[in-house]
């Protein structure tokens, strides 16, 4: 799957599951792009130099931030996000739900679909999370199939499992949650 591309500064991060690439514009981070997983096809560089420079810098700090949750020091982002590349209010609506999951957690996809006010809307919230524009800032990796299966992620099921392995053992040895 090919994203689609707004004007925006790209950099990427290393981690202990591979390189991520962070989208930012100068007022909030568009995009995180998992390892192994496409990017845009063009990149369209921000022209204006003031809101260039916010963008680096919230990208660098979206950056930081992913350095800090994958070494066990951050449970929550603070980063404005936005999420112009979603198709639709009901994905963005999934999407923002997503950030009501603690750390450390799971829902499965029926609960997210009655947290966003339709529970039998199962398939379109999979579908949602599928699309999600910010993994892990959006956590849709802590969303699980019935009966706690880990069902599908855009960075595929190992990256998921890696995830929630994170997860589960920052909070069992500090007792961090959100």
């Amino acid at each position: 799957m090919t994203r689609a591309c707004a004007a925006a500064v790209w950099r990427t991060c290393d981690s202990p599951l591979g390189q991520f690439a962070v989208a930012a514009q100068a007022h909030a981070v568009i995009a995180v792009v998992l390892p192994g997983c496409p990017g845009p096809q063009a990149v369209i560089e921000i022209e204006n130099e003031a809101e260039r420079r916010r963008a680096e810098e919230l990208a660098a700090r979206a950056c930081a931030q992913l350095t800090e949750y994958f070494a066990g020091e951050r449970t929550h982002f603070r980063l404005p996000t936005d999420l112009l590349l979603t198709r639709g209010p009901f994905a963005a609506r999934v999407q923002r739900a997503l950030e009501e999951i603690p750390y450390g957690e799971t829902r499965s996809y029926g609960q997210l679909a009655a947290m966003v006010g339709n529970p039998r809307a199962v398939r379109a919230v999979g579908s949602a999370c599928a699309r999600n524009p910010i993994p892990i800032v959006l956590p849709c990796h802590r969303v699980l199939a019935a009966r706690g299966a880990p069902g599908g992620c855009a960075g595929g099921l190992d990256m998921k499992k890696a995830l929630l392995r994170l997860e589960n053992s920052v909070v069992a040895e500090t007792g961090l949650t959100s």
